[in-house]
């Protein structure tokens, strides 16, 4: 791990703790900034935490990416849903979303203490997915007829509309009006 520190302006305290994970079974992926940006914050709000109880604030995180994702299909109509056959896997014991045939856009890990952190963070890769893989713009703002983008407002993941300036919970689309 040696320039670890240079390179990801990682303290000592935490270059010793991936070194112990590495001695306990798990091998930290030096070479994937997004999956050490995941450990980085796990060892800010967590500490130095042992092999088990990274894997479980692991798996907490991806049972939050399901929980999103489950939220944002809500927003989805019946044509849309068909299409976005999206779901949640691990590479590595860390979360990231797929297309049920194994496709994958990028780097998509998912990752955010908090839930409309990660609320808004899948919300915005299916909407990617959606661009990428099925070339439909989703979702679509009914007034305006341009593209929603995810955004935090105050404690909630909303879906706003730029060129209207309103918004939609995330999960509230097709049941609720906008937000003036």
């Amino acid at each position: 791990m040696k320039g670890l520190q240079a390179r990801m302006n990682v303290d000592p305290d935490m270059e010793d703790w991936l070194e112990r994970l590495t001695r306990e079974g798990i091998a930290p992926p030096l070479n994937n900034s997004r999956k050490m940006g995941i450990l980085h914050s796990i060892f800010h709000e967590h500490g130095p935490v042992g092999t088990d109880e990274a894997a479980e604030i692991l798996l907490d995180a991806m049972g939050r990416a399901v929980e999103a994702l489950v939220t944002v299909s809500k927003d989805m109509s019946p044509h849309t849903r068909a299409m976005a056959r999206i779901t949640v896997g691990l590479d590595s014991g860390f979360p990231y979303l797929k297309y049920v045939d194994g496709w994958r856009h990028g780097d998509d890990l998912v990752f955010d203490s908090g839930d409309a952190g990660t609320l808004a963070q899948v919300a915005d890769t299916v909407q990617e997915f959606l661009m990428e893989r099925e070339h439909h713009v989703w979702p679509v703002c009914t007034a305006h007829h341009v593209g929603l983008h995810s955004q935090i407002s105050g404690a909630d993941a909303v879906w706003y509309c730029k060129t209207g300036g309103h918004v939609w919970r995330i999960g509230r689309l097709l049941t609720d009006q906008p937000d003036p």
